[in-house]
């Protein structure tokens, strides 16, 4: 019994004092930021044939002279979301599902209470 007791006690304090040390840790603040780089100093590897040449222009489909696919792709743009839009709809997306998640947290912590008095009362003392 004494035994187990100082067992415990020695794994209490160890585990404190590595605690306590680790807490006291030398923390080093980062190196400068790196300088960011101008778009004009960026160049493209030679060997990446497909960044330079072969690339589709903007409007590929429009050599193709077919009205109706420029008709079908202009509608098509017009009713496309910008990614600006995308974003603040994900936005709100996310701030929605959050307000749902907290209503739920609230509610399992009022029937955790509820539950919890409705216990005692039934238990005798």
């Amino acid at each position: 019994m004494i035994n187990r007791q100082l067992s415990r006690l020695l794994l209490c304090s160890i585990l404190g004092s590595t605690t306590l040390i680790s807490g006291c840790a030398l923390v080093r603040k980062d190196s400068a930021p790196h300088q960011q780089l101008k778009p004009e100093q960026i160049k493209l590897a030679d060997d990446i044939h497909l960044a330079s040449s072969g690339w589709p222009q903007a409007q590929w489909w429009k050599q193709l002279n077919d009205p109706q696919l420029d008709a079908l792709i202009q509608r098509t743009l017009n009713g496309s979301h910008t990614l600006a839009e995308a974003k603040l709809r994900e936005e709100k997306a996310q701030s929605q599902a959050d307000l749902l998640d907290a209503g739920s947290q609230l509610q399992v912590a009022a029937l955790g209470i509820g539950s919890t008095a409705n216990a005692s009362r039934r238990t005798a003392f």
